[in-house]
């Protein structure tokens, strides 16, 4: 939460890509949109539902389709 405090952004202006269930997972809890890439997922198979998975391949084409929101 102190990370978007510094940054001065909303948890819907962020996004989390990351491996680990555990530590990237908990993003989500703060609202972040969260990405596990499932190619090298580690801290158990099991996906949270409000985590999104995917392969690395995937999580390359979805960021380069989102829009640019640092303005």
């Amino acid at each position: 939460k102190s990370v978007l405090s510094r940054l001065g952004k909303t948890p819907d202006q962020c996004l989390m890509v990351g491996n680990s269930t555990k530590e990237d997972g908990a993003a989500a809890s703060l609202g972040i949109r969260t990405i596990i890439v499932t190619d090298s997922m580690e801290g158990g198979t099991e996906i949270p539902g409000n985590v999104e998975a995917m392969t690395f391949d995937e999580a390359c084409k979805l960021l380069g389709e989102l829009p640019d929101i640092s303005k």
